[in-house]
């Protein structure tokens, strides 16, 4: 009853009659603009993955899976209410203004619709290869524009991969724009590249080093 009274003596009541006077469309516009359109980072809440425990973990039965893991689920879920959980960091430091001798760069890649990641490493077996081109390999997420519906990444071994964020592909099935560079790749040795002026893209390429701090 208490909760009741909340809910009618407070703004919650005026919030909900404003959200019933409002059109289904104007809804879900506002619903896309903010998930989707106006969103610098990943969807990984409204995409769905799956990251798997290691299989060499010591051996439990499964009713003691379940307890571990709804105890530390239950743990980390307390310890990140009260604030003892670090925050998150990039390069094992908080996340900072960028430097303005490198705003022209990010001023360009803002609004590019894919990119093309190019790395130093030459990661060699399966798990290298996947682990790599999903987070990178010295410094996580380190050259990955995660707010990109495509990127490319390639390794100084020739090796290279696609990252596609499924929910900003326009309802497309990833395997469409897989495959188009996948069969280039096969069959093409070089391909040449019209700059002429008809052309309505142009391609641009920025380099930069990073400052120690930013390291």
């Amino acid at each position: 009853m208490l909760c009741v009274r909340f809910f009618w003596d407070g703004s919650d009541l005026s919030l909900q009659q404003r959200l019933e006077g409002t059109s289904p469309a104007a809804t879900a516009n506002a619903y896309e603009r903010q998930s989707i359109f106006q969103r610098r980072e990943p969807l990984q809440d409204c995409s769905e993955f799956s990251v798997g425990h290691p299989i060499d973990d010591p051996s439990h039965s499964q009713a003691m899976s379940v307890a571990v893991l709804t105890l530390t689920a239950t743990d980390f879920a307390r310890r990140s209410d009260a604030g003892e959980i670090a925050q998150e960091t990039l390069h094992r430091a908080l996340r900072q203004s960028p430097l303005s001798g490198v705003a022209t760069f990010f001023t360009a890649i803002d609004p590019s619709a894919f990119v093309m990641c190019l790395h130093d490493e030459s990661p060699n077996s399966a798990g290298e290869r996947h682990m790599y081109f999903l987070n990178g390999h010295q410094y996580p997420f380190a050259n990955r524009w995660l707010d990109k519906p495509a990127r490319f990444t390639m390794t100084v071994n020739g090796l290279s991969a696609g990252i596609y964020e499924h929910a900003k592909l326009d309802g497309m099935d990833v395997r469409a724009p897989h495959r188009h560079p996948r069969h280039a790749l096969f069959v093409h040795s070089s391909i040449e590249i019209d700059s002429s002026a008809s052309k309505p893209y142009h391609f641009r390429e920025h380099t930069w080093r990073l400052s120690p701090t930013v390291m």
